[in-house]
């Protein structure tokens, strides 16, 4: 298994909300962390997008991996997040196919630009 699926597989991301954002942390259900992702996993990354299960695990690690600058606050680098009142986190998968032409259009444009466009 590459490290791009091994880390979709294994990774899950929880999210914090602080007075300046969004901030998300990645963390694996098992003690076997992927190695390093390099930027040959960007493709892959970036057709997990659409995968309801997978994207928002994708968008993160595709926003680590590319350093581009986003914000955090109202929404996570486009991502738009709901906390609701009893505390939990809500992410509309609906947005799936814009973050994914999002990332497409950033990865086909060169030079690459600094944040998504």
């Amino acid at each position: 298994m590459n490290r791009a699926r091994q880390a979709l597989a294994l990774y899950r991301v929880t999210w914090t909300e602080v007075s300046l954002g969004w901030v998300p942390l990645l963390s694996s259900r098992r003690n076997d962390m992927p190695g390093a992702l390099e930027v040959a996993a960007i493709p892959e990354l970036i057709q997990a997008l659409g995968d309801e299960k997978h994207f928002v695990t994708a968008h993160v690690l595709l926003t680590q991996l590319s350093a581009v600058r986003f914000e955090s606050l109202p929404t996570w680098n486009g991502l738009t997040l709901h906390n609701n009142a009893d505390g939990a986190v809500t992410i509309d998968p609906a947005q799936r196919g814009a973050l994914k032409q999002r990332w497409q259009r950033w990865f086909v444009t060169s030079p690459r630009p600094a944040t998504l466009p």
